[in-house]
């Protein structure tokens, strides 16, 4: 999705319900038969249908720019190609219909793009043998239906239509989502306004890239004619056989009429000039140009300059600089594709949501277990926010953080009475890549079993400990304000 934007200057999502079907075997127990083993239909999957578009298979409403078709235009198509066994079972899930009436697949050069000069392929799959290949069309439009006499209805509704091989309607059907959207999503990411269809980063970055590659290519082909030595030279006073020799310290001899005459007239080499010799210097200016315009630098590409040495800051501050730049397209994409893309998925998640599911909740702040959801738990109308297209934060610098704090803690006996330093200790190791650190830790043991080691005789309060034999006479004093359970284990208590 985003590397359409950037090569086309338009990325599409198709966003639709799915529910798929498939056998499983499924093992049953009774006390007439025992155990046996059937294959049955069970539903195995229900959900969201995300599907990258290709930007040369869509077609929506021009009278609208790309990135508000979703709420604004009257309808849009969306092709593709697949196979005939692929649709057939679709129609046994009663999602399409006239499935087999769909005749051979026409061969439409006009889907033909323009990518296709460079890379010899073809835009439209299964051309070269399309017995078995259909060509989809699926249309999601608002109409009125008791104009095209589908229903009674005299509102307008949106409604999905799929079309074979450009013969054969195989789904009309009204699409009613909550959420009132053509089923797509779009992005223009270099967008100039309110017009249709604008140009991408790689239009920008072609001029520049023709420049490059005749700058490089001009050079390589003036240094080739530079070695091959041109001669002017007298036939009939050397032996030309000897001139074409290949052969290092080759001898070119004189003929006999000619002997005793000055060589220099016999042959004079051609001086040849390289006037490509600035060519280099101008490809790296074209190229500083186009990093420039692309807001990318070698930070970002895993590059240093040769010859230089930055520090770690140095470094860092400049990834930062360019990826500001990028945040704001980052922003503007966020705007026209993501807000629309997480309520369409929501939404359809609060309407079509047919049986309860399990779900990890995870994070810092989450409970660490399996939690049931049912549909009715799953309500309400939510905003969605733009992203502010900030990357991660850098969890080397982090790491640097939260070590000085952690010492900042471990020797402050105030800090360690507000503040955990187990605590901070995991969160320090967690940033650091030691993901099973749990793994080491030291069982404590819980104050039942204390108590029980106390009336024993085996364990004594704290508070009792002092003057005994191999402990000390007070706590030492950085234990000073750790968990009574912690300073004993430490103590060896």
């Amino acid at each position: 999705f985003l590397n359409d934007g950037q090569l086309y200057g338009v990325s599409i999502l198709r966003t639709l319900w799915k529910e798929e079907k498939n056998m499983r075997t499924v093992y049953t127990d009774s006390p007439m038969l025992g155990k046996t083993k059937t294959r049955t239909l069970r539903r195995t999957y229900e959900g969201n249908d995300v599907v990258c578009v290709d930007p040369f298979m869509f077609f929506p409403d021009p009278r609208v720019p790309m990135a508000n078709v979703a709420r604004s235009g009257e309808y849009c198509f969306w092709r593709e190609y697949a196979g005939k066994h692929a649709l057939l079972t679709l129609a046994e899930q009663g999602v399409l219909r006239n499935v087999e009436a769909a005749g051979t697949m026409p061969i439409d050069t006009r889907s033909d793009a323009q990518r296709n000069f460079a890379s010899a392929g073809s835009t439209q799959l299964g051309t070269k043998d399309n017995s078995n290949v259909v060509q989809v069309d699926t249309c999601a439009a608002r109409i009125i239906p008791a104009e095209l006499g589908l229903s009674d209805k005299t509102a307008p509704e949106i409604w999905i239509f799929t079309i074979l091989n450009k013969t054969t309607i195989a789904q009309a059907e009204p699409l009613d989502y909550d959420h009132g959207m053509l089923p797509v999503v779009v992005s223009e990411p270099y967008t100039t306004g309110y017009g249709f269809g604008h140009n991408s980063m790689a239009d920008y970055l072609a001029p520049i890239q023709d420049s490059l590659s005749w700058f490089l290519n001009s050079h390589i082909y003036n240094v080739r004619g530079t070695l091959n030595n041109s001669f002017i030279v007298d036939p009939s006073r050397i032996e030309i056989q000897d001139l074409k020799s290949n052969q290092p310290g080759k001898l070119i001899r004189v003929k006999q009429a000619a002997m005793g005459q000055d060589v220099r007239s016999m042959i004079t080499q051609l001086q040849v000039t390289d006037v490509t010799r600035g060519h280099i210097g101008d490809f790296g200016t074209f190229m500083r140009l186009g990093d420039a315009l692309s807001s990318v630098n070698d930070n970002q590409r895993g590059m240093t300059e040769a010859g230089s040495r930055k520090t770690a800051t140095e470094v860092r501050t400049s990834l930062e600089a360019g990826s500001s730049r990028l945040a704001s397209l980052a922003r503007l994409i966020s705007v026209q594709a993501m807000i629309d893309l997480a309520e369409q998925l929501s939404v359809n998640i609060m309407q079509f949501l047919s049986d309860e599911y399990n779900m990890m909740v995870l994070g810092q702040d989450g409970v660490e277990n399996m939690r049931t959801i049912s549909p009715d738990m799953v309500v309400g109308d939510f905003y969605y926010p733009v992203h502010d297209g900030t990357l991660p934060i850098d969890k080397v610098a982090l790491l640097e953080v939260w070590q000085q704090i952690f010492m900042g803690v471990a020797q402050d006996p105030q800090l360690r009475q507000t503040f955990d330093v187990v605590k901070i200790f995991e969160h320090i190791a967690e940033l650091g890549g030691a993901r099973d650190i749990d793994r080491f830790k030291l069982g404590l043991m819980p104050n039942d079993q204390l108590a029980q080691q106390a009336q024993a005789g085996n364990a004594v309060p704290m508070s009792q400990a002092a003057g005994l034999p191999g402990m000390p006479s007070q706590m030492p004093p950085q234990l000073t304000g750790l968990p009574p359970e912690m300073a004993q284990t430490l103590m060896g208590g």
